[in-house]
């Protein structure tokens, strides 16, 4: 994998070179909150397992100054101790202090490695699906073809780089965790398969949600389907299970009754004592159909296992008001079933542009993510010592958008038509092999990528204006 990496990053180094530049600019101006205090939290637990105290994780985090307590579970908190343990040593030794700005960039360059890692796991099982297998596949070049591509196709992913480059989120963790599941799947391994989506669901649990249909989607016999749930939920179990064990856990639980409030905002009275919720009606529905397949082929399944996440997770960011970066879990099977479908590559470049167009509308709308991610917590306001204008922005980004009559209704509709539409023409209903097409050039990759400035120029623009007329 190292070599492979290398022997890439020699053939298109200024292409690379370039891509991190940017990245590197972007990260520097754009900063979500949530990685400040996570990595801090993470970077803590030596001083907690020093003192003794390690028991005491989540009632000693509430009483850390200047910031939330903890409240995702051990696995996330653990991985930010690890990688941010050179630090500690470091300031052990030397005496330098360390504080949250330098753990929160060193921790961004762990969520880089994990962006990376994805791409490359995300390209071996595109090349896997795409892959010929004899007269099984009567054609299927472009799709081969655009397998190769993979790699700098998700890197350039808008929603996966709004995600991990923007926002800086950690939610590429168990996005690692669930290719590498789908690659032991594609190689016939079905205990590595529960069990690294075991490990996924420790980090995020929406991921659960593509673990069941896939099960059912590969599975038909019942004792079979509970061993795989069996083994793709004792992880998740474990720690939920611990973590309530732990003092200060009961003061967290503000953030998990949001969370689950999201799921239960869509419902409506059927005259009963209880409401319907809208999210799980279409969910096992789908889990259902899911069930109802039984492919003829070993492609046709493969087929089947790229779309399936795609759609489930299309209906939960639909159905549901999601954080902004939880999206970045639509980004890998975006480019799997981009990478699939060559016949319909144009349209399904046009979909996916106007889904994160339509995404941005509702970030400046409904969610706040906007000018605070430069005026809050990134580097550039904290080297240069920016006034913190605390949303008190002369030029808003979501007061702009909002101001403008029937523009945020359209900017939700058009994000809801343009997930149905990618949706509608990924489907393998119908396809009996891979189809032909135009293979992706690099000049659509790059033009793809463009649309993340959608997001960038407003907010950065409404932010300058806001500072300077302060």
């Amino acid at each position: 994998m190292s070599s492979e990496l290398y022997r890439y990053g020699m053939r298109h180094k200024w292409c690379v070179l370039g891509y991190l530049m940017f990245s590197f600019i972007v990260a520097f101006c754009f900063q979500l909150g949530d990685l400040v205090s996570t990595s801090w939290q993470g970077y803590k637990i030596w001083d907690f397992l020093a003192e003794g105290k390690l028991w005491e994780f989540y009632k000693l985090c509430d009483h850390l100054p200047g910031f939330d307590g903890a409240a995702y579970d051990p696995p996330l908190y653990i991985a930010f101790a690890l990688w941010n343990l050179p630090l500690y040593i470091i300031s052990k030794i030397t005496g330098l202090s360390i504080n949250p700005g330098i753990v929160t960039y060193w921790s961004r360059v762990m969520l880089m490695l994990f962006f990376i890692l994805s791409s490359v796991i995300l390209k071996d099982v595109a090349s896997r699906l795409a892959m010929r297998e004899g007269d099984a596949i009567s054609s299927g070049e472009e799709a081969q073809h655009n397998a190769e591509f993979v790699f700098p196709m998700f890197m350039l992913t808008p929603f996966a780089f709004f995600a991990v480059v923007v926002l800086g989120c950690y939610d590429i963790i168990p996005i690692l965790f669930c290719l590498l599941a789908l690659r032991e799947y594609l190689k016939g391994n079905l205990i590595a398969f529960a069990m690294l989506f075991g490990i996924s669901n420790t980090f995020k649990y929406i991921t659960f949600f593509i673990y069941i249909p896939l099960v059912l989607l590969l599975e038909k016999r019942i004792r079979n389907i509970a061993l795989m749930f069996l083994l793709g939920g004792i992880p998740t179990l474990f720690w939920i299970s611990l973590k309530r064990m732990m003092p200060g856990m009961e003061a967290q639980m503000g953030l998990h009754n949001s969370i689950i409030s999201k799921f239960s905002a869509w419902s409506f009275s059927t005259g009963h004592s209880v409401t319907a919720n809208v999210f799980f009606i279409g969910y096992f529905v789908l889990c259902f159909f899911a069930y109802s397949l039984k492919p003829t082929s070993k492609e046709m399944k493969g087929r089947w296992m790229a779309f399936m996440p795609l759609m489930t997770f299309s209906w939960l960011f639909v159905a549901i008001a999601p954080n902004p970066q939880w999206t970045v879990f639509l980004a890998p099977f975006l480019v799997l079933n981009l990478c699939l479908n060559p016949d319909h590559k144009d349209a399904l470049l046009w979909a996916e542009a106007c889904a994160f167009v339509g995404f941005t509308g509702m970030c400046f709308v409904s969610t706040n993510t906007d000018e605070q991610l430069i005026d809050v917590c990134s580097a550039l306001a904290y080297v240069f010592h920016f006034n913190k204008l605390y949303n008190n922005f002369r030029f808003d980004t979501g007061a702009i958008t909002s101001s403008i009559e029937c523009l945020p209704s359209i900017l939700l509709s058009l994000y809801i038509a343009a997930l149905a539409a990618f949706n509608f023409l990924s489907a393998p209903i119908g396809k009996l092999h891979l189809t032909d097409g135009a293979a992706i050039t690099r000049k659509e990759m790059l033009l793809r990528f463009c649309v993340i400035f959608v997001f960038i120029i407003p907010v950065a623009v409404c932010y300058s204006l806001s500072y300077l007329f302060r």
